[in-house]
Order: C-alpha cells, then sequence, then structure tokens
C-alpha cells in the first residue's frame, strides 16, 4: 500500500511538472487547455516507471557492495593464511602455503564478480533502450490516432459546409435534394468514425500513460514523433559492427568467453608454476582451445590422464631400507604431486572445454544479430520505398481533389464524381497515415536493435565504435585511513583500471603518479584523482610492480605494490630525493627480418654519424656474446638461427670503434627501430 501511494505521489508531481513547463523539451500550447507531452519527456517518465530499471539499477548498488566486501575478505584471508599467530596458550599456528583451488579462488573471485557488475552495467543500458522502444510505439500509436482525429474532424467539418451549402442549393431550386440525403448519411457515418477513433486514442492514451506513469486522459496533445532522416544502404555494415559492440546478448556471450579465457590461462600459469616440466601432455590442447580449434576430447581427456600420472610418478613404488619396504608416498609432501590440485585434478581440463564451448556460442550469436540486422535492415528500406509512393500519390490525389472542389462549387462537377474522389484520396490518406505509423514502429524497433544506433547515426552523421569508455570503479568508497590503491579488471574489454586514492589532508602533496612493473612504465603519468586505464595484458606473469609519485615535476617516492590483489595500501613516506633521469641518445638504427620459413632472423645497422662505431657486437641482457665473440663490422647484418622478436629488448649491442675499443652499450628500441644508449 505504502509503494502504490508513493506511486501515485510520483504521479500527482510529474504532472504538476509537466503543466507547469518544467520538464525539457516543447511545452507549448497546442490547443487551448492542453500541453504537449514530447516524445523524450515521455521516455524519462518511463525510466521512473520502470521496474526492470529499478531492479537493475538496485542490483547494481548491491553488486558494488558485494565486491568491496570480498575483496576486504580475500585480504583477511590472505593475511590469515601467510602470517604466524599464536594464542595465550601457546597454540601455535605458522604459515600455510594455499594450494591452487584458494590461488584460483582469491585471484579469480574479484573478476568474476566485476564480471557480473560489468553485465549489470550495461543490461542498465540495455533496459533503457527496451524502455525506449516500448514508449516510442505507444507514443506513435497514440499520435497516428490523433492525427487520424484531426483528419476526420477536418473533414466532418467540410462536409457540414458543403452540406449547408446544397441544402440552401435546393432551396434556391438549384440544387438535388438526393445529394442532401447522400451528404447527410456521409456525415452520420463520419461522425460515427470520429467517435469511433475517440474510443482507439483513450485506449492508446491509456497505454501510454501506463507506460509514463500518469494519466494522459485529458489535457495532452502529442507532437510529430516521425523520423525525417532516412537510411542508405552503405550504411549497414556501420550499423552492424555498431550493434555487435553494444548489443547486450552478444556482449554477455563475449564477456562469458573472456572469462572462460582468463580462467583457462590463470589455470594454466598455476599449474605451470608447479608443474612445468609436465606440461608438454596437455600444452598443444590448450594452445588450441586458445586459438578457437576444435579439439579432439577423447585425447584429449587420454593427455589429461597422462599427465595426471606423471605428476605422481616420482612416489610410485616403494624405497628398501635393509629388509623393510617404505612407500615412496610417505616422502610425499602436502602440495607435492597431485596433492597441489586434489581439490579438483580435472579443473584445468574442464576449463579447456568449456571456454572452446563459450567461443562457439559467441560465433554463433554474432551470426544471428548480423542475420537480424540485414532482414531488419531491408524491410525497413523497402517499407521507406513504399511509403515515399504513397505519400506521392497522396500528394497528387490531394492536389486533384482540390481542383474538382473548385469546380463543384462552381456548378461544373457533379457531387457523384467529386464524392468519389473525396472517398478515394480518404482511403488513400488513412492507409498512409497507417503506413507511416508502422514505417516509425519498425524504425524505433530497428533502433532497438541496433541498440540506439539508428539514431545516432541520424544525429551525428556517423557512428563511433568505442565500447571502453567507462571509467568508474567498481569498489564502493569508504572513509578508510591513509593512502591505497586499487587493481580492477574490465575483462570484457581486456583492460585493467588502476587508481590511487589519497585522503584529502594527507602530510605529503602527491600531484600524479605512474605505474612501473618489470622497470617498464605503464601507460603514461596520470593525475592523482584520475584512473590508469591500460591493456590486461601488461600485467600478465609481472614479477614486481611499484608506484612512482610526484608533486607536479618533482619526484616524492615510490611504493612497491602487489599486481596481484585488488587493493592494498600505500606508504608515501616522501624521504627519498629524486633520482637523476638518465637521458637516452640514440646512436644507432637498424632494421630486423625474421624469416618463418627458415627460422633465421637478421639485424642490420646504421650508426649515427659522428659517434665513430666501427664493429659491434651481439650480446644479452647479462652481457653474454650471442653465438661468436668475433666482432662485427658495421656495415654488415648480423643473422642468427632461431632469434625471436619477442628477444628484441631482451638484446644488447656492444659498439666499438676502429681500434676495437668498446664505446657502450645499447639496447634495441623495437617500436622505433632505434639502438640507444644511458648518458652518465
Amino acid at each position: 500500500m505504502r509503494k502504490s501511494g508513493w506511486k501515485k505521489c510520483l504521479c500527482v508531481l510529474c504532472s504538476v511538472c509537466i503543466c507547469a513547463g518544467i520538464f525539457t523539451g516543447s511545452a507549448g500550447t497546442a490547443e487551448a487547455g492542453q500541453r504537449v507531452l514530447s516524445l523524450e519527456q515521455a521516455k524519462k517518465l518511463a525510466y521512473l516507471s520502470s521496474t526492470d530499471y529499478t531492479k537493475v539499477k538496485s542490483k547494481i548498488n548491491l553488486q558494488k557492495i558485494k565486491y568491496t566486501e570480498a575483496v576486504k575478505s580475500i585480504a583477511l584471508k590472505q593475511k590469515n593464511m601467510l602470517t604466524f599467530r599464536w594464542s595465550p596458550l601457546l597454540k601455535f599456528k605458522f604459515p600455510e602455503r594455499p594450494d591452487m583451488a584458494t590461488m584460483y579462488d582469491w585471484l579469480y573471485k574479484p573478476m568474476q564478480i566485476q564480471t557480473g557488475l560489468s553485465s549489470l552495467m550495461h543490461q542498465l543500458e540495455d533496459v533503457k533502450s527496451s524502455v525506449d522502444e516500448k514508449v516510442s510505439n505507444l507514443y506513435v500509436a497514440a499520435y497516428c490516432v490523433q492525427e487520424k482525429i484531426t483528419f476526420a474532424q477536418r473533414r466532418l467539418d467540410s462536409l457540414n459546409e458543403t452540406l449547408e451549402r446544397n441544402i440552401w442549393r435546393v432551396k434556391a431550386g438549384k440544387g438535388a435534394q438526393a445529394d442532401v440525403d447522400k451528404i447527410k448519411a456521409q456525415v452520420k457515418k463520419l461522425t460515427t468514425d470520429v467517435s469511433l477513433l475517440m474510443r482507439q486514442s483513450e485506449t492508446a492514451k491509456k497505454k501510454l500513460g501506463s507506460a509514463v506513469g500518469l494519466d494522459l486522459s485529458w489535457g495532452f496533445r502529442f507532437e510529430n514523433p516521425y523520423v525525417k532522416g532516412r537510411l542508405e544502404r552503405d550504411m549497414l555494415g556501420e550499423l552492424t559492427e555498431y550493434t555487435l559492440s553494444h548489443d547486450q546478448g552478444y556482449y554477455e556471450a563475449k564477456l562469458g568467453t573472456r572469462a572462460g579465457l582468463i580462467s583457462l590461462e590463470l589455470n594454466e600459469r598455476l599449474l605451470k608454476t608447479k608443474y612445468n616440466k609436465y606440461m608438454s601432455y596437455i600444452q598443444p590442447y590448450i594452445n588450441q582451445a586458445r586459438q578457437g580449434q576444435k579439439i579432439d576430447t577423447i585425447a584429449f581427456k587420454a593427455a589429461y590422464d597422462q599427465f595426471l600420472y606423471a605428476l605422481d610418478s616420482r612416489w610410485q613404488g616403494h624405497i628398501k631400507i635393509l629388509f623393510i619396504k617404505i612407500p615412496k608416498e610417505w616422502f610425499k609432501g602436502a602440495l607435492d604431486g597431485v596433492r597441489y590440485i586434489e581439490d579438483d585434478p580435472y579443473a584445468a581440463y574442464t576449463q579447456v572445454l568449456e571456454y572452446v564451448d563459450l567461443k562457439l556460442e559467441q560465433d554463433e550469436k554474432k551470426r544471428e544479430i548480423e542475420e537480424a540486422v540485414s532482414d531488419q535492415f531491408e524491410a525497413l528500406i523497402t517499407a521507406r520505398n513504399a511509403l515515399d509512393a504513397l505519400q506521392e500519390t497522396v500528394g497528387d490525389m490531394e492536389t486533384g481533389l482540390k481542383k474538382q472542389e473548385a469546380l463543384n462549387k462552381q456548378g461544373k462537377l457533379s457531387y457523384d464524381e467529386l464524392n468519389a474522389q473525396q472517398e478515394e484520396y480518404e482511403e488513400s490518406e488513412a492507409q498512409m497515415l497507417d503506413s507511416l505509423a508502422n514505417y516509425s514502429s519498425q524504425l524505433y524497433s530497428f533502433d532497438r536493435l541496433t541498440c540506439k544506433g539508428v539514431t545516432k547515426y541520424l544525429e551525428k552523421g556517423s557512428l563511433s565504435v568505442n565500447v571502453s569508455e567507462g571509467g568508474d570503479s567498481y569498489l564502493v568508497q569508504d572513509e578508510g585511513e591513509g593512502a591505497y590503491y586499487t587493481l580492477e579488471s574490465r575483462i570484457e574489454d581486456n583492460i585493467f583500471l588502476f587508481s590511487v586514492h589519497i585522503p584529502e589532508g594527507f602530510q605529503i602533496k602527491a600531484t600524479s603518479y605512474e605505474l612501473w612493473a618489470d622497470g617498464i612504465q605503464i601507460g603514461e603519468r596520470t593525475d592523482a584523482g584520475e584512473p590508469l586505464k591500460h591493456l590486461a595484458l601488461t600485467l600478465d606473469d609481472v614479477q614486481s610492480a611499484a608506484i612512482r609519485f610526484y608533486d607536479n615535476e618533482k619526484f616524492v617516492d615510490e611504493c612497491e605494490i602487489d599486481p596481484m590483489v585488488t587493493r592494498g595500501p600505500l606508504d608515501i613516506k616522501g624521504e627519498y630525493k629524486a633520482e637523476a633521469k638518465k637521458k637516452s641518445k640514440k646512436v644507432a638504427d637498424y632494421t630486423y627480418t625474421y624469416r618463418a620459413s627458415t627460422g633465421t632472423a637478421e639485424f642490420e645497422f646504421t650508426p649515427v654519424t659522428g659517434e665513430g662505431i666501427a664493429y659491434y657486437q651481439m650480446a644479452d641482457k647479462d652481457g653474454q656474446a650471442i653465438y661468436d665473440k668475433a666482432l662485427v663490422r658495421a656495415d654488415e647484418p648480423f643473422r642468427y638461427l632461431a632469434l625471436a622478436a619477442r628477444d628484441q629488448k631482451n638484446l644488447r649491442i656492444k659498439f666499438f670503434d676502429a681500434d676495437k675499443e668498446i664505446l657502450y652499450v645499447g639496447a634495441l628500441q623495437p617500436d622505433t627501430l632505434e639502438v640507444t644508449v644511458q648518458e652518465e
């Protein structure tokens, strides 16, 4: 009862606001005592009345709280397991190493909740699109009936004038009573039609009013909702791509596939850390799944069983000491062999197969969307062409009818002849109004299918596909003490969102920060209050990570962080002086050619003029010469078998002068194809 009363109060308030002209859009008086309710106003009111919209908004808020609590809970569990504790009764609890299932839960659970939250946020936009479609079609129906009533009333007024004129002509002896009788019959029929249209209007207003939460039975008129723009055939491809990037069903399919891939790769990484030398049993099948290829499930199952057997092969059999046989199993550690994965030994196997199924579902969903967009687009183009032809016909008939009416008034055309053309025109006009309403409804439904792509295209003339615009944090902000950082995944876009939170009044001023991983800067320097977005692949297999804080251009401090947790404290002390950055200098350009057919890589260097470089030597990052210690002339290329492109950043180039004295050691820059050295 309280909820119903609240809704009634809201309806009354909205009605007052509209009548007062508070809502945006056209609210001018259409007729005496009536206000115009625009389509945009109707959509905004419908959001407030939509239970689906309210439910999704509520779910988003609850999911944010759930995510925040999960992050805190995992942090406490990690601390509890990894620290030494004791009680006054001298009951000790020593640090424990987590098994694979526990590690997987710590790493994947926050991503799993983020996945649900991302889906809900996307679903909210989908609900809005659904509400827009429903309200738009109801609005079109109400407007169409309104226009039919207007047309019928104008026709009725015209007939009454004609009737009055013909009555006077009969009295003057210039007209026929038969014409008067026919006109009276038409007036009676048209009056009945107007009454029927009025009832249809009441029904249409009632449906629209129910959707927007207002009583529209009196005091409201509707403005023209018909879209003036035209759809051209060359926009089909762009509309299809836009739909694929915004459709809720395809989004959820992509989200599920991406989550499945992350889960697969996470299991793979955890297995490699423990069983790297045994991964050859199952690695080919994991690679096939990652590349979207079909997998022989029977062969994969057999290979996985061999993998599990190999893990325990060391502890098979016995050790004989004198006459005593001791099972090797007794020497097996708590996390040795399959014990590391004993909670779910087939976790990686099931993840691979699940990912393959998810990828197939995503591809099927994509095909369905492409077909639906193409079919409805063609139907819409056909309907538009038919409507154009009908509008042209009605326009010609209206022009001809005006000429016939003039002849009738002059007595040069009988009423029967005029009436025949009038009826034909009325039928065509009614057909055109229905066709216009049907086309508009199809267009709004197509706009819903394309996730408002039609609206955006007609407004801006193009579609910019960008699905990674979101930057708000999922964490519910609390008033915790001290500075901290958050690291969240946007797995549907394959990016991460990194943020630092420095409370007001913090004793150390930091205006910007940089994120560094394994000595490489990730992204650009970012303002302290802004998130840093970057490809998620950047943080894969990171050994160490740190945040460097700056006060404008002044270095403040560097804080180590754990890239495997979603939230952690920042101990900003500001006690260190900025270490002078070494400037890099280009000493040579180079070209790199890799031939997959032979597995041969070739480097060719062009020293900068004036550097005095005569010889060079290729070395690894530890300074050890590659392949041959002999120096290579600067104008000769270096060839080596199986030197992969990904190793370029780990290579070092030792440059020598004409006397074969070392000048400096340079590093390759694959992005610019330059060799640079650090200046002192």
